[in-house]
Order: structure tokens, then C-alpha cells, then sequence
């Protein structure tokens, strides 16, 4: 019987081992599953803020990509409006050109007219500046003519009236 219980003491010292044994494998059991829960929690939770953060990102990013497309689209607007603004201040730009270059023609042709009609003014003035000194001349020979014709207008008249005084008397004579 002693032996027995010797077996049975061994056999409760190692079914209390073996209990102790177990209880302490579940005891790191639960810790290790306590710590990889944590770890687990804090990676899930680690991972969700990255997403979320991701996700705030991808978001941000799509408002500034459909801004941009906006803009974009605003100055390829702008682009043609200015496009179709250039052509059209090119088109004035060339017809101001045109009149320009009419009017440059006309201020060239009337130019040439000026001159002709200055050179004609002065040939004028040329003109009357010799009539005037031959009209002065002229003016100096008549009154010279008047003068020489002044006495022999006395003269005639004298003769007329010698001549009319002989016709008279002749008429008497019988």
C-alpha cells in the first residue's frame, strides 16, 4: 500500500503539474492573446486612421483634380475668348492699317496738289510782280504821253479854231 500511495502521491504531484502546467500555459495563452488582441486593436485601429486618413486624401485630391478640370476648363475658355479677340484686333489692326495707308495716299496726292498750286501761286505772284513793273511803266508812259499830248491838245485846239475861224470867213466871202 505503500507503494500505492507513493503512485498516488506521484500521481496527484503530476496531475498538479500537470494542472499548474496548464493553467500557466493558459495563463501566457490569454496574455499572448490579450497582447495580440492589443496589438491587433491598435494595428486595426492604426490601419483605420490610415484609411480614413487616405480617404481624406483621395478626397482632397479629387476636389483639387475637379478644380483643376474647372480652371482648366475656364482658361481654355479664356484661351479662345482671347483667341477670337486677338483676330478680331488683328482685323482692325490691318483694316486701321488699309486706311492708314488710303489716307497716307490721299495726304500725298493733295500734298502734290499744294505744291503744284503753291508753284502755280508763285508763278502768279511771278506774273503780276512783271505786269505790276510793266503796268508801272506803262502807267509812267502814259502820263508822259499826257503831258507831251496835254500841249499838243492846245495846239489842235488852236488850229480847230483857226480852222473853224477860215471855214466861217470863207463862208462870207461872195
Amino acid at each position: 500500500m505503500a507503494q500505492k500511495e507513493s503512485i498516488l502521491q506521484d500521481k496527484n504531484r503530476v496531475q498538479r503539474e500537470h494542472e499548474e502546467t496548464i493553467r500557466q500555459i493558459d495563463e501566457e495563452t490569454t496574455r499572448e492573446k490579450d497582447d495580440l488582441e492589443q496589438k491587433n486593436a491598435s494595428e486595426i485601429k492604426n490601419k483605420t486612421d490610415e484609411g480614413l486618413k487616405s480617404k481624406g486624401d483621395v478626397s482632397i485630391a479629387n476636389k483639387k483634380s475637379e478644380q483643376l478640370r474647372r480652371t482648366e476648363l475656364e482658361l481654355l475658355e479664356n484661351e479662345k475668348e482671347y483667341k477670337m479677340r486677338k483676330d478680331e484686333l488683328e482685323m482692325e489692326r490691318q483694316e486701321l492699317k488699309d486706311f492708314i495707308e488710303k489716307q497716307k495716299a490721299i495726304i500725298g496726292a493733295k500734298d502734290d496738289s499744294i505744291s503744284e498750286k503753291e508753284k502755280r501761286i508763285y508763278e502768279l505772284k511771278k506774273r503780276t510782280q512783271e505786269l505790276e513793273k510793266f503796268k508801272a511803266v506803262l502807267d509812267f508812259k502814259i502820263k508822259e504821253l499826257k503831258k507831251d499830248i496835254g500841249p499838243r491838245e492846245e495846239e489842235i485846239a488852236k488850229m480847230k479854231k483857226k480852222t473853224n475861224d477860215m471855214d466861217s470867213v470863207s463862208f462870207f466871202i461872195p
